[in-house]
C-alpha cells in the first residue's frame, strides 16, 4: 500500500511523536504516510519544543526512526542547506527539491517561512474535509477514502497511476465483478489492470465472476486464460452465483470498491463516470465459489 511523502511543521509533527498529543484523527492520517526529515529539520523541531518533556519525547521518537526499532513512517534525507538557522524553511526546501507537493502546517508556522510554497494544508482543513483537502494528494492517498468521484471522460492515465500507487507492495489481489468476463470487462482487465495498474510485484490474482451474467462460456474462460500472455501471473478464476451489484478489488491491506464496475477504465484514454471507496479492511470473497481456471483434477 502506497505511502505519500509529506512535510510537517513542528506543531503538526508534535501530533505524530508526542505521547500526549490530543488529536488522534490527525495522527491516524499522518501515520499512513512518510514524513521527510533531515538533521536541520530535526533541529528545527527541537527548537520549537516548549518543555523538557517534549524534547525527551522527540529524541526518543527520532532514536526509534534512526535505529529502525519500529515502523516509523519517516525518511531521513541529506540537508539541502548547510549551517542553516532553525526554521520551517528546511522542510519546504526539501519538499521542493524532491518535487513533493504535500505540506501540513499551522498558518502561523508557514507564515514564518522565507520560502514560497503555493499549497499547504492546515490540521483544521483536514479535519473539516475542506475543498483544499479533498483536492490534495493527501486526500487521495489516505484510507478510508469515501465517495471519490471521477467524472466521465476524465483522462485515464493519472487515474491508473494513482491506482498503481495504491497497489504498491501488494502481491495478492482478489477481483470481484460479476461482469468482468464480458467483452468490455476483459479488455479492461488486460489493457488497463494487468498491464498498467497492477505493479510488477503482483504475482497472485484471483478473479470471482458470475458466468450466468456473461456471454462467455466456461470453455472460453479456460481457453482464454491458457494464453501465454497471462503466464506472468498465478491467475485463478472462480464462478460464483452471486447477484450483488458491488464490484471491488481486495488485497491483504485494503478494499477498493468501484461502483461502476472495473470496466469504467474500458476506454483507452478516458474513463466513464465512477465513484470509488477505499477501506482498510479486506472484503471477504463470495461463498460457494467454483474454480474454473486452472481446471481442477476433478474436471
Amino acid at each position: 500500500m502506497y505511502k505519500l511523502e509529506i512535510g510537517l511543521s513542528a506543531s503538526v509533527f508534535r501530533m505524530k511523536y508526542h505521547p500526549h498529543a490530543d488529536d488522534p484523527a490527525i495522527r491516524h492520517i499522518l501515520d499512513q504516510h512518510v514524513v521527510m526529515l533531515s538533521r536541520n529539520i530535526i533541529s528545527y523541531y527541537m527548537s520549537r519544543c516548549s518543555s523538557s518533556e517534549e524534547k525527551d519525547a522527540l529524541l526518543a521518537y527520532i532514536d526509534n526512526v534512526i535505529n529502525g526499532s519500529k515502523p516509523n513512517g519517516c525518511s531521513i534525507e541529506n540537508d539541502i542547506r548547510k549551517n542553516a538557522k532553525q526554521s520551517i524553511d528546511d522542510v519546504i526546501i526539501l519538499l521542493k527539491a524532491k518535487n513533493i507537493k504535500t505540506l501540513v502546517s499551522s498558518v502561523n508556522e508557514f507564515e514564518e517561512s522565507e520560502v514560497q510554497f503555493k499549497k499547504y494544508l492546515t490540521p483544521a482543513a483536514i479535519e473539516s474535509e475542506s475543498e483544499a483537502y479533498k483536492t490534495s494528494y493527501l486526500y487521495k492517498y489516505t484510507i478510508p477514502l469515501t465517495n471519490y468521484y471521477i467524472q466521465t471522460n476524465s483522462e485515464s492515465l493519472p487515474i491508473k497511476r494513482w491506482l498503481k500507487h495504491m497497489f504498491e507492495g501488494e502481491r495478492h489481489v482478489e477481483i470481484v465483478d460479476p461482469l468482468i468476463i464480458n467483452k468490455r470487462g476483459m479488455l479492461a482487465l488486460w489493457n488497463h489492470y494487468l498491464i498498467d495498474v497492477f505493479p510488477n510485484c503482483m504475482s497472485e490474482i484471483d478473479i470471482y465472476t458470475n458466468l450466468s451474467k456473461s456471454e462467455r462460456t466456461r470453455q472460453w474462460v479456460i481457453d482464454e486464460f491458457r494464453d501465454n500472455k497471462y503466464h506472468k501471473w498465478n491467475l485463478r478464476v472462480f464462478n460464483c452465483p452471486f447477484n450483488r451489484h458491488e464490484r471491488w478489488i481486495s488485497t491483504d491491506n485494503m478494499t477498493i470498491s468501484i461502483g461502476a464496475g472495473l470496466d469504467f477504465l474500458g476506454n483507452m484514454n478516458t474513463v466513464n463516470e465512477c465513484i470509488i471507496n477505499i477501506s482498510k479492511n479486506r472484503t471477504l470473497t463470495p461463498e460457494l465459489s467454483e474454480q474454473i481456471f486452472p481446471e481442477s483434477v476433478d474436471n
